[in-house]
């Protein structure tokens, strides 16, 4: 593991120049890796011993030498180019594991960066989208960490890239949930394993923002790219502009299996070491469901290889959580739907893998690494208060985020700001292309559909209505507040091919200052859409639309115009419009 010099220099308490001068002096042994200038750690602790001082390492920087030197990583860094500009950080991931879990055929790290271009000109815009990847033993990826900390940059092949990281991490575990419909922060990045994530974030606008439009545009196809990448950064926009280091639980190997013959759940675990299991050391829940009925729920304490669970009803769904017994901590969780068709036994291998070797970086720990005025402590850092808060909200809109992306798929939702005038029409338009096959009527209710302002951008758009609606029945309901004789409206100068399938209805009330209708919306065949804001307010306030499923406009509409004309209904009178 290496400190900068800035690191070091807050681990002494001196300042930046005090240890600058002691490696001019050649006191000090360094490398370098660009412009920065990093000390191994084995290097500082000798020389705060040789000078009496104490060494405070800062929270992340807890790891011990020996799990550093044990570990492989692979760091990712997807990046966003503006035109002109540098290179600035949309997401660093590094994953990091131990050597012995990648098998004899795997390569030793080059620790040689390569680089490709990933998009390119997206979205109108003159922009390249790169993504940069490097195999190399985790305590070289930590020191890259410590500079990008430092300084806001990495360097990688001349490029300097930007980043604006809050410099105190966040800690917390991604499971391997295989559920599709059960929402997570997200998952973790590796299939076999739970993670220990160590979170940088950034809550910079820009970066975010580019990366809505790339994903929100039709052209757009991530999928190939989150696989290199290995995250899912498309359905996680609150997470553009962060830094990751994700650790998989490899020290165990657990396997969950479920055979439909035997009737049975085997949950197998095993050191990677070949080592014996220690006693109460770690406890399983272990359950099976079928058609959403709990058909087991057991809790075991892991002695032995296997433990077996016999069934009494068939299982689609099966799933482990392990915990640590010396504080409770799950360290693997697993979770999977079964493919209930299959006649032949089942045997679902999962290959979890757990760390049970305690690295909280909460847990205050002392080193003597050379003698007994070596002291490392370990500072637990700052409170992160204010760092959850921020967190939460970027948490929420992505939620938020996600679920509209959704509607917007099955065609449920669109939203439209007052500068989106145009596309809010063509979404409008568009789902009144859908049903022109249909032989029913269509339905518009808007309280002030009559309220055109002359040359005014809605008479467009009426008429774009009245066009794409010829050969159905279009039928407006309107509830203007003030009654006004409507002779000669101002579409009956055009020809009646592109108007005679139009009637406006007019419900009036007494009152002239209360309107009878209130709720504007389109009903076609087969849905009703509710419509937030007349027509006539589109371009100054935006509008939403949202498919709603239950036919309650519908019903009032048809009651409506069931009315024969110059009829009332508890005293509102209706009035068609010629």
């Amino acid at each position: 593991m290496y400190l900068t010099i800035a690191k070091l220099a807050l681990a002494v308490g001196k300042s930046e120049n005090y240890v600058r001068q002691h490696i001019n002096r050649k006191h000090l042994d360094v490398q370098r890796e660009g412009r920065s200038v990093l000390v191994e750690l084995n290097e500082a602790t000798r020389w705060a011993r040789d000078r009496g001082l104490s060494l405070v390492l800062p929270a992340h920087a807890s790891l011990s030498l020996e799990f550093m030197q044990d570990r492989v990583a692979r760091m990712t860094v997807l990046t966003w180019q503006p035109e002109n500009s540098k290179p600035i950080n949309l997401l660093t991931l590094i994953r990091h594991r131990r050597y012995e879990t990648l098998g004899p055929w795997a390569k030793e790290p080059d620790q040689t960066w390569s680089s490709e271009v990933v998009l390119t000109d997206h979205a109108g815009e003159s922009d390249e989208f790169r993504l940069h990847i490097l195999e190399a033993p985790l305590g070289y990826c930590q020191t890259l960490v410590d500079a990008i900390l430092d300084e806001g940059t990495l360097e990688i092949a001349g490029d300097e890239i930007s980043y604006a990281l809050e410099s105190l991490p966040r800690r917390h575990w991604a499971y391997r949930d295989e559920r599709q419909d059960v929402e997570h922060s997200f998952r973790s990045p590796f299939t076999a394993y739970s993670a220990r994530v160590i979170e940088y974030w950034s809550f910079a606008d820009g970066p975010q923002e580019r990366w809505l439009q790339v994903v929100k545009s039709p052209d757009t196809n991530v999928g190939s790219l989150e696989s290199r990448l290995g995250f899912p950064i498309a359905q996680l926009p609150d997470r553009v502009g962060n830094l990751l280091v994700a650790g998989a639980e490899d020290t165990l190997r657990c396997n969950l299996s479920a055979h439909s013959e035997g009737k049975a759940l085997i949950l197998s675990v095993a050191s990677v070491d070949g080592s014996e299991l220690q006693p109460n050391a770690y406890t399983a829940d272990i359950w099976a469901s079928h058609s959403g009925d709990d058909v087991v729920y057991r809790k075991v304490s892991v002695t032995q290889k296997e433990t077996v669970i016999d069934l009494q009803s068939e299982v689609d769904r099966i799933g482990f959580a392990i915990h640590q017994n010396v504080d409770g901590q799950c360290i693997d969780f697993w979770d999977a739907y079964l493919i209930m068709d299959v006649r032949i036994a089942m045997n679902i291998e999962s290959g979890a893998t757990l760390e049970l070797r305690d690295r909280k970086s909460s847990n205050a720990t002392k080193l003597n690494l050379w003698g007994s005025r070596s002291v490392i402590d370990i500072d637990p850092g700052q409170n992160s208060v204010v760092l959850d808060s921020q967190i939460r909200r970027e948490v929420l809109e992505r939620r938020s985020f996600e679920r509209e992306m959704a509607a917007r798929r099955e065609d449920n939702f669109g939203r439209f700001g007052p500068d989106e005038f145009d596309e809010a029409v063509e979404f409008f338009i568009g789902l009144l292309y859908r049903h022109t096959y249909s032989t029913e009527p269509l339905f518009i209710t808007d309280p002030y559909f009559m309220s055109v302002v002359p040359g005014g951008p809605e008479r467009q758009l009426y008429l774009r209505i009245f066009e794409v609606t010829i050969g159905r029945q279009l039928q407006i309901l309107c509830s203007p507040k003030k009654y006004q004789e409507h002779t000669n409206p101002w579409w009956s100068r055009y020809p009646t091919i592109v108007t005679n399938h139009v009637t406006v209805r007019e419900l009036l009330t007494p009152n002239e200052q209360q309107s009878v209708l209130h709720d504007r919306y389109l009903i076609t065949g087969d849905r009703e859409i509710l419509i937030s804001n007349s027509f006539n307010g589109w371009r100054k306030d935006g509008v939403t639309f949202v498919s709603l499923p239950y036919g309650v406009y519908r019903a009032e509409a048809e009651k409506w115009w069931s009315l024969g004309l110059g009829r009332t209904l508890d005293g509102i009178l209706v009035h068609e419009v010629k």
